[in-house]
Parts: structure tokens; sequence; C-alpha cells
């Protein structure tokens, strides 16, 4: 199996092969030796740093060289990015503070939520706040509580971005998430599901809830997803983002959940197979194998590596981590691989159907129409669509960046 993880780093340029070594889990003596190797090649040392912002993966990478390679990393690049390291683990502990502080607000008048990713995957993953990076809050909530939340947290200082008076039919658009900003610059998504609608990826709500463990942050509980669902769900919404830049993040968590000794990769296979999201599981275990050295069981990875749409999916997504300095990655990352990672042309056919003419909430806020002229949005979408993207489906690789 080690033919496959190298033949998949391969696919890098030498930058982008030193953040795999230095980000691998756990780190060994060959995975060291590998690092401290391409660390002492001749390097482009300003990518390393901005590719390893780009990923979100400065914790690990900076933690790495740190300890490893100190004598090797230009003196303005250690500091760049032990400064990226301190600034996230002083962000990761404002992003607690006001994480316990919205769920203290919420469990004192009985309204229920679970935390996904962010604080609570740090200490459930790495058990260390600093070791993962994050920007904002994500929170799943039941969609009939929305509008108390809502209210909840304006009084609290926080300024939707939906959920306010003059905001749409969320029944109309399935609206998949409302945003609110508070002064400052603290943003919380909060989820209504897992995925968007129109993703196929479809587990069972009640489930995810009852399923829910606690994660212990500054001394108080709180629920976030169980070990085994975070691992398919940080498998599924890294595939509907197509595996694009930030997602060694993603195989990061991966690894680390698995680190942890708590995940059944082999019960989630078979939910994954009952979801009839078999490949995206395979190709999650790929990545997070060849990547960030995730101990995926020899079966799991067995069956990842004999499924041939994968392992062509999983070269393919490798060659486009790094693209070219300038250059960002084309619509691929954007429908290609969502599309490719769905088993089923009537599942794919549905995918694009759905994400391609059903009315979203971003539709609304290009164009703000009254509740009479919803079915407009039928019309207006696709041409949205055809101006954001059409460009780039041009493009076979890669567009220059703005």
């Amino acid at each position: 199996m080690d033919d496959i993880a190298q033949s998949l780093r391969a696919e890098l340029p030498l930058e982008g092969q030193l953040i795999a070594a230095c980000i691998s889990t756990p780190s060994t003596s060959e995975s060291r030796a590998r690092a401290i190797a391409l660390a002492a090649r001749d390097l482009d040392w300003e990518r390393v740093a901005s590719e390893a912002a780009g990923h979100h993966v400065i914790p690990p990478v900076h933690r790495f060289l740190a300890a490893e390679c100190a004598d090797r990393v230009p003196a303005d690049i250690a500091a760049r990015l032990r400064a990226g390291y301190v600034a996230n683990a002083l962000a990761h502990l404002r992003l607690a503070r006001d994480l316990l502080a919205v769920h203290d607000a919420l469990c004192s008048v009985g309204l229920g939520m679970l935390a996904l990713k962010g604080p609570a995957l740090a200490i459930q993953a790495y058990g260390d706040l600093a070791a993962r990076q994050s920007g904002d809050l994500d929170i799943l909530i039941r969609p009939g509580d929305l509008p108390r939340i809502g209210r909840i947290l304006a009084e609290r200082g926080y300024r939707s971005r939906r959920h306010q008076s003059s905001a749409p039919d969320f029944g109309f658009f399935r609206c998949f998430e409302d945003q609110f900003e508070k002064q400052g610059g603290v943003m919380i998504d909060l989820h209504l599901a897992l995925v968007p609608i129109y993703f196929p990826f479809r587990p069972n709500h009640e489930t995810v809830w009852r399923n829910a463990v606690a994660v212990e942050l500054a001394g108080h509980r709180m629920q976030t997803l169980a070990p085994d669902d975070h691992l398919i769900f940080s498998i599924a919404h890294a595939t509907k983002h197509g595996w694009a830049w930030a997602s060694l993040r993603a195989m990061c968590d991966i690894a680390a959940l698995t680190a942890t000794g708590l995940v059944d990769w082999e019960r989630g296979e078979w939910e994954m197979e009952r979801l009839r999201c078999s490949r995206m599981l395979r190709l999650g275990a790929l990545l997070a194998y060849a990547f960030a050295g995730a101990q995926v069981p020899a079966g799991v990875l067995a069956r990842a590596v004999s499924d041939p749409h994968a392992m062509r999916l999983a070269r393919e997504i490798a060659s486009r981590f790094f693209p070219a300095p300038g250059l960002v990655p084309s619509v691929y990352s954007d429908w290609v691989v969502p599309v490719s990672a769905i088993e089923g042309w009537g599942k794919r056919a549905r995918y694009l159907i759905d994400r391609g003419l059903r009315p979203t909430i971003e539709d609304w806020e290009a164009l703000p129409l009254p509740r009479a002229l919803y079915w407009m949005y039928y019309l207006t979408r696709p041409a949205r669509l055809l101006l954001l993207h059409g460009p780039r489906f041009v493009q076979r690789g890669m567009e220059p960046a703005n």
C-alpha cells in the first residue's frame, strides 16, 4: 500500500510533498526522514508557507518544521509560520469562548445544538485547540428552532445575513444554512442539515442527534457529532467541495479521528454503502491515507485501491492540490469531482438538475424578489450559474487568479 501513497504523492510539486510529509500522522522515523530530506532540497519556501495557509494546515506544518528542520527553514518563513500558528491558537480560544456562550444561551431555554468541526473537532480528534486551523463556527440545529435561535443570537450582538424580517421563504429555497456575524469578525454558520439538499449524502438526522457525544471545552461540556459521524461527515463535506484547496485539513481531520481509536471504519463503510455513497468513502480513505498518513484498516484500503474509479479520481485530485503560483483550480473541483464521486447515472443526473436548477438562497441574495415572483428564480438561476462558472468551463485545467 505504501506504493499507492508514494505514487499519489508523486503528483505533487516538491513543496506539496514536503507539506504532506509534515502533516502525516503518526509521524514515523521514515516520514520524518522523508520530510527532512525534502527540506534540504531547493524549495520555494514562500510557496510552502502560502500553501500551508491556503490548505489550513499551518499548525502541523509549523510544529514539524520547528521540531525537525529548524536549521533548514529560512528565518522569515519560520517566523511567518510561527506567527500564523500563534494567531490561530488565539483565534481558536476566542472561537471556543463564543461557542460556549452560544451553547449556554441555547441550553438555558431548552434548545439543542451540535457543534460541527471547529473547536469541538479540535478537542475530539486532536486533543488540543491549537492543533487545528479554523476561521468560524459551525453549528447544527433543528430547522424548526431557527427563529428562536436567531432571536437569541441577535440579543447577543450577532447580525443575521438571512433570517430577518425581509428574508425569503426558507421553505421555498430549502436553505442549507444561515449565517450570523458579530462585530469583530466572528461568524457562525447555523446548519439546518449536514449537507445541501442537492447532495446525495442522506444520514438519518435523528440518528445523528441520538449518537451525539460530549466534548469538554474550558471545563464545559457540549454536544458534537459522534466520532464515526464526524468521520463520514468530513469525507462527504470535502467531497461536496471537490477536495480542492483547503482539503488537506480534512485529510488531517480524518487521520486524527482515526488515531484516537474511537472510529470504526468498517461501520463507516457499511453506513456509506447503505447511503449508496461508497465511492466517497473509498476516495476519502485513499486521500487521507496517502497525504495525511491516516491508519485506514487494510480491508477498507484494499477495497478502495481495487476501485478503479476512486483511484483515477484520487490521482486527478492530487495533480490539482497545488496549482502553479498565480493559478487557481478550474471548475473541475466545483463540479467534476462531486459528480464523479456520485455512484450511478441517475443520482448524478438528479445532482446536476437539483444543483443547476433548484433555486437557492444565493439566488435571492443576488436578486431579491417578492414571494409572488419566486417562480422566476427557475429562469434566473441557470443564467446566474452561467455567468458565475461559464468562463471556467472552457478551461482545461487552471485559470489565472484574480
